[in-house]
């Protein structure tokens, strides 16, 4: 279903992002299953070092909001 489930505002959320190749998983708030799935072409030069959270390095469409205990790994 579009849409759902519906994230209220001003409210805290366990967000966690899976990529594994091509394939890309959403979970939110500790769920087994992710509530946004499919795949997605890996689009970063492989020489890149850079990785922005929460935005982009031109400002469009930055997250408004807080984040706390961001964590990336290399498979």
């Amino acid at each position: 279903m579009l849409g759902d489930p519906v994230i209220q505002p001003k409210t805290w959320n366990h967000v966690r992002l899976v990529r594994r190749g091509p394939q890309v998983s959403v979970y939110l708030n500790g769920g087994a299953d992710p509530v946004i799935s499919g795949s997605l072409p890996t689009t970063r030069p492989k020489d890149c070092k850079d990785v922005f959270v929460g935005g982009r390095c031109d400002n469009f469409a930055n997250l408004e909001g807080r984040m706390a205990e961001v964590a990336v790994y290399s498979g």
